[in-house]
């Protein structure tokens, strides 16, 4: 499980390689699974927990930017995502 400072940051230094390989993959590429795959093989059965964690960090630090960037509260972002997924 991942339970302390150190571990939440390699945690979403992981899912930072992995969305810089899905940002880069091409038609055809497998980059990205590549990624996911090696993240969750390297730390075994808590691989997946771990990428499920660092996904978590990463989207919630990107949601607090781009709020202050917007002059939007955090939940105004997220729940104007919700509304375009819905609508989508």
């Amino acid at each position: 499980m991942v339970d302390d400072g150190r571990d939440r940051v390699a945690a979403t230094q992981d899912a930072v390689a992995v969305v810089t390989a899905w940002l880069a993959q091409r038609q055809g590429d497998d980059l990205y699974h590549q990624q996911v795959d090696q993240v969750i093989e390297e730390h075994g059965e808590l691989g997946t927990l771990r990428l499920a964690t660092g996904l978590t960090n990463l989207c919630g630090f990107l949601v607090y930017r781009l709020a202050r960037l917007q002059g939007q509260d955090p939940e105004e972002v997220l729940r104007d995502v919700a509304r375009r997924i819905a609508s989508a």
